[in-house]
């Protein structure tokens, strides 16, 4: 693409995740990895924080995680790799830091703000680039996909979000069985 100073890629950070791991995630490994980042943290602010990361597990089989649906991804712009692992600072410059879960991880962040910075405005066009590549617009061939309003990088097609957003009468996918 030649809307970067060189190629770009998008890069799928997550997809399909089963709820025993979603389960992992929410009660052990999130409340472990910021207690570490903030070791003074109390534990309820840690589950605090916690619940502002990572969607807590979906026990109703009619409202499932959107992620254990496999109608959910967690998508990345990057410039192009040799390798298809993750290389950390190749992300194309979205104004967001990953931990960050304040309103600039919303995907219309920089369209809410009166822009001054320069890596304000670069944020915002190349959110707006982003947007505009996985709606499909950019290709000429509208995608379905929605994206996530409290995350610029999660997007999904069928699940219970993007049946919500679009008005359908009801997801296309919901939570499989348990393994």
């Amino acid at each position: 693409m030649e809307f970067f100073e060189q190629p770009v890629e998008l890069y799928v950070d997550e997809g399909l995740r089963p709820q025993r791991v979603q389960r992992k995630l929410y009660n052990k490994v999130f409340p472990r990895l910021i207690s570490e980042r903030f070791p003074t943290m109390s534990e309820a602010k840690v589950l605090e924080r916690r619940n502002q990361m990572i969607a807590k597990p979906a026990t109703d089989p009619l409202s499932p995680s959107p992620h254990a649906t496999g109608a959910a991804v967690d998508i990345k712009l990057r410039y192009a790799q040799d390798t298809k692992l993750f290389v950390p600072g190749t992300q194309v410059f979205m104004g967001h830091k990953p931990v960050d879960m304040s309103s600039v991880a919303r995907p219309d962040a920089f369209e809410r703000k009166n822009i001054q910075s320069d890596n304000a405005q670069l944020a915002q066009r190349n959110r707006r680039i982003f947007y505009w590549i996985m709606r499909g617009v950019l290709c000429e061939r509208a995608s379905g996909l929605m994206v996530n309003p409290t995350e610029w990088w999660h997007w999904s097609y069928g699940d219970q979000m993007w049946a919500a957003l679009t008005h359908a009468s009801s997801a296309v996918y919901g939570m499989p069985p348990e393994e």
